[in-house]
């Protein structure tokens, strides 16, 4: 698979960086979980190809992962979600709950992190946004 690589902090562009976490046993077993449980597998040999370390930036903080996946594999990720997911958030109350089972699935991953911060930007799972 190739990838995109990003040394430089992609706000402030500063090459002053450090590694803040490097994935351990446990946290490639919940990469995996998720990629089974929202994508079908598909996610399974990026942990082979890609450094899931993630990287902060020493003048603004930023933290992000260096090794991307190019969009090509994004699309086939998105794409792979079963389709089940777009007919039960077709309802408020199955988005709501849909929505609050997620936040403790990501929440659950997380559990060895002090101080937990969850920022969630992108496509919104099919919800329609008033």
């Amino acid at each position: 698979m190739n990838k995109l690589i990003i040394d430089t902090c992609p706000i402030c562009k500063s090459n002053k960086t450090k590694i803040i976490f490097k994935p351990d046993r446990k946290a490639l077993d919940n990469f995996l979980l998720l990629s089974s449980r929202k994508y079908n597998g598909i996610m399974n040999e990026w942990i082979n190809t890609l450094n899931l370390n993630l990287i902060k930036c020493c003048s603004c903080l930023h933290v992000w992962h260096n090794e991307m996946p190019l969009q090509e594999n994004l699309n086939l990720m998105y794409s792979s979600a079963p389709p089940k997911m777009k007919n039960d958030l077709e309802n408020s109350t199955s988005r709501d709950r849909y929505i609050s089972n997620e936040l403790k699935f990501f929440t659950s991953l997380s559990d060895n992190l002090s101080n937990k911060t969850f920022l969630d930007f992108g496509a919104g799972c099919y919800r329609d946004w008033e």
